[in-house]
């Protein structure tokens, strides 16, 4: 085995990162990325129409040099939650799911900078940290002090960086299939970095529907024949900076494992027990390492609970975010607690 593995190691980069590289991961086309330029796709036309449903704001922010398109949903009176999406998608991810949750919080759902319609700029790092900062400067703007983060995949990544150096906005943490940790086992994708393939950055058609049916698992094959033909000519566009963006993360400076025991934050901690980009083992490695989380393990699911399986993942989140909102009551009666404590642990049985 090539010593570069380190297959002790709970770090995502020293287990599998430094391997990709060694394979030439870092061989991306400069030549293309410096003429990149968006273009008009199927799914961008699509993602104007969403951005004019019913009860969906769409929004804008100026970050820098970042225009961040997102989406404002819910009600403003109730408690914020910001949903961020994974590697290579977009804020409408979350839009299924919204609907559950809407009635009860206020939705901050961006695409984050250099993924959907929030541009890319070849001169600015895309790590996680340097998302959390331009991430915390747009709640601002929002007129948000604190909220409940949610991440799904990178997105994970990103909002735990924001939970590291950013503590006194953060509610609560939840880590859905989140990245930036290996666990005991190698999934379908990490073996393929290892090797030095990297599946979620497609560059042909039937590479995009290779991986809707990697990256998901309840009825997979229906998903990828519907989504293929309105996705693939956009993530076939965007690869090049799809690309970039992965190196970024993988260079990233303070790894996740290094920043979980520092989060006092409540954390929930949820993954489908069929994940094929991060292996479930990944759940053991935060619930050893974080001081306050639960686990929330969701049978028969793929990388993206949120698109599989919507309304129970919002059932979870509602149980953990009510769970917290009674524990912090003063009124509650001590019989309050016990409903807390038995809810989170059916949580695991959702």
């Amino acid at each position: 085995m090539d010593a570069s593995l380190k297959p002790e190691s709970n770090c995502f980069f020293e287990a599998i990162g430094n391997a990709y590289l060694a394979h030439g991961g870092e061989a991306w086309r400069i030549r293309y990325l410096e003429r990149w330029q968006p273009k008009r796709t199927l799914w961008s036309t699509l993602q104007s129409g969403i951005g004019r449903l019913p009860g969906v704001r769409s929004r804008e922010a100026r970050i820098g040099k970042h225009r961040m398109r997102y989406l404002d949903t819910g009600r403003r009176d109730r408690p914020a939650v910001v949903l961020l999406h994974g590697f290579g998608a977009s804020k409408e991810n979350w839009l299924n799911l919204s609907f559950s949750l809407r009635r009860h919080y206020r939705l901050l759902i961006p695409d984050l900078p250099g993924f959907g319609q929030s541009n890319f700029c070849i001169d600015e790092d895309y790590s996680a940290d340097s998302q959390a900062e331009r991430l915390v400067a747009w709640l601002d703007q929002a007129g948000v002090e604190r909220a409940h983060w949610v991440g799904n995949s990178l997105g994970g990544g990103v909002a735990a960086a924001v939970a590291d150096r950013f503590a006194e906005r953060v509610d609560s943490l939840t880590l859905m299939n989140a990245a930036g940790v290996a666990g005991a086992r190698r999934s379908a994708f990490e073996r393929g970095l290892i090797e030095g393939r990297n599946r979620l950055v497609p560059t042909h058609k039937r590479a995009v529907r290779e991986l809707f049916l990697m990256v998901t698992e309840r009825n997979k094959e229906l998903s990828a024949a519907l989504l293929t033909p309105f996705i693939a000519g956009d993530m076939m566009h965007r690869a090049p900076v799809n690309r970039r963006i992965f190196l970024d993360n993988l260079r990233s400076g303070r790894s996740l494992v290094e920043r979980l025991p520092t989060m006092q934050m409540p954390v929930l901690v949820i993954w489908g027990t069929h994940d094929r980009v991060l292996d479930p083992s990944c759940v053991e490695v935060f619930l050893s390492r974080l001081p306050r989380a639960t686990a929330v393990v969701l049978p028969g699911v793929g990388h993206v609970p949120m698109l599989e399986v919507p309304k129970t993942t919002a059932r979870a989140l509602r149980s953990f975010w009510r769970g917290l909102e009674r524990q912090a009551s003063p009124s509650e009666a001590p019989q309050q607690a016990a409903d807390t404590t038995s809810e989170r642990a059916e949580a695991p049985a959702v």
